[in-house]
């Protein structure tokens, strides 16, 4: 039984943020010049971390569902690592071969496709502007061209690294960037974004992430436990949990260990929900170790995938933006382990 299961449902010690935690003095960013294959590793004494860096030419991920800066590869803290091993065979031009913190834009309804004809724009933000080749609905999973993949600037010193993309095509523009940040001496892994609309058209969207971890590559079973700070209100069918997981009060149980034959779980959590709402508590009993995760923005929705080699809670945001409007978010990551 992991010593801090009383812990794991008070929610103020794990997510409440700390603005001490980032130095607000602007430090000298060194520019990155990419090659093929590019690995840059961030630590800051107690957090580990391997990101990979945009890139067409040999680079980790070259697919045009999740937003690309920044794919992180492996964290690790205390000796204990955090994400979903990647299969062994990787296809990077695949829409789902990413671990860790994913993130993608649009998974339904992408600026521009509604109204585009066939052959023509809509735009993938984090991606670019790509085709729509006929009048099926837009899926994540298909493969589109690509018309324009605006290049990214990115910044970097050890402990973070910053991601700029700014797009232009027709009525449609946007700057994104990406921040991760270690602050300094805490076990902390940070995601701040903006997203400005530059363009002349209004911007609605969604955005969430997908969270691809896992706890020291053990498969997902009854060793793990999940909390969240709302009760989840679960239907069967749209959600499928095939008596692999059991809702408790605001945890859920997994009921028996899923392996590679397993069906994937998917449950929506919840709709319409509060800031406070936007976190989670992922543990590993047997170890006593835990991540914690809060973000900043209320959720439309959360939703929780999972199979045997992962566990990802998804809580998606709506973003409305005018032409000149902007957003900023962000999402904060605790690592726990026994003795800390």
């Amino acid at each position: 039984m992991c010593q801090a299961r009383a812990r794991i449902r008070d929610f103020a010690a794990f997510i409440q943020y700390d603005d001490r935690f980032i130095e607000k003095d602007e430090i000298a960013l060194k520019t990155h010049e990419i090659g093929d294959p590019c690995q840059i590793t961030l630590a800051n004494g107690l957090v580990e971390l391997a990101v990979f860096p945009p890139s067409q030419q040999g680079g980790f991920y070259r697919g045009i569902r999740f937003d690309a800066s920044g794919i992180v590869g492996t964290v690790a803290c205390a000796g204990h690592i955090f994400t979903t091993p990647l299969p062994p065979e990787r296809d990077p031009d695949a829409h789902d071969h990413v671990t860790g913190p994913a993130e993608e834009f649009s998974m339904f309804d992408p600026p521009g496709y509604a109204e585009s004809p066939d052959g023509g724009p809509f735009i993938k933000i984090g991606v670019g502007v790509l085709i729509r080749p006929d009048r099926k609905p837009y899926q994540f999973t298909r493969r589109y061209a690509v018309l324009d993949r605006p290049s990214w600037n990115i910044y970097h010193d050890s402990t973070r690294i910053e991601f700029v993309q700014n797009l232009s095509h027709e009525q449609w523009g946007y700057r994104y960037s990406k921040r991760i940040t270690l602050p300094a001496e805490k076990p902390i892994l940070r995601i701040d974004r903006t997203l400005a609309n530059t363009g002349r058209s209004a911007i609605r969207t969604d955005h969430y992430v997908h969270n691809f971890w896992l706890i020291d590559k053990h498969p997902l079973g009854p060793d793990y436990g999940l909390s969240l700070p709302f009760t989840p209100r679960v239907t069967e069918p749209p959600s499928h949990l095939h008596d692999s997981a059991v809702i408790h009060g605001n945890e859920i149980r997994f009921t028996r260990e899923l392996n590679e034959d397993s069906r994937p779980l998917w449950a929506l959590l919840g709709e319409g929900l509060a800031m406070s709402d936007n976190a989670f508590v992922l543990c590993h009993w047997p170890t006593g170790v835990q991540l914690a995760a809060r973000g900043d923005r209320p959720p439309r929705r959360m939703v929780l995938y999972a199979r045997a080699d992962t566990l990802c809670i998804e809580p998606f945001i709506t973003i409305d933006l005018a032409p000149g409007e902007s957003i900023d978010w962000s999402t904060d990551y605790t690592f726990i382990t026994p003795g800390r």
